[in-house]
């Protein structure tokens, strides 16, 4: 399980293009958002992995399970969340320095 800010994570999600997906309980897409200027239009992001807390995951395992296995949202495992955690705390370090100077 992955960790953040003293949230655990029980899934890790990224989302599929074309095939916009609602977490449970909420109105946040996961790995897409929705275009200000456009309401209809989603812009995807598939190379994002969001982590769903262990408590939504617990409550919405078997509909989250449901869309994994339709193909509607792709599995990862924290391994792959904490490398692109890693590698945007990277790159925002990097732009910290850069304004610095």
């Amino acid at each position: 399980m992955g960790e953040s800010k003293g949230v655990a994570f029980g899934l890790f999600l990224s989302c599929v293009e074309g095939r916009p997906v609602t977490r449970f309980g909420s109105k946040e897409l996961i790995g897409a958002t929705r275009d200000p200027e456009h309401r209809n239009k989603v812009v995807y992001s598939p190379k994002t992995i969001v982590g769903i807390p262990v408590d939504e995951a617990s409550r919405y395992g078997r509909e989250y399970q449901r869309l994994i296995d339709d193909g509607d949202v792709v599995s990862h495992d924290a391994k792959a969340w904490a490398a692109q955690q890693t590698q945007r705390n990277e790159a925002t370090a990097t732009r910290e320095k850069l304004v610095e100077r």
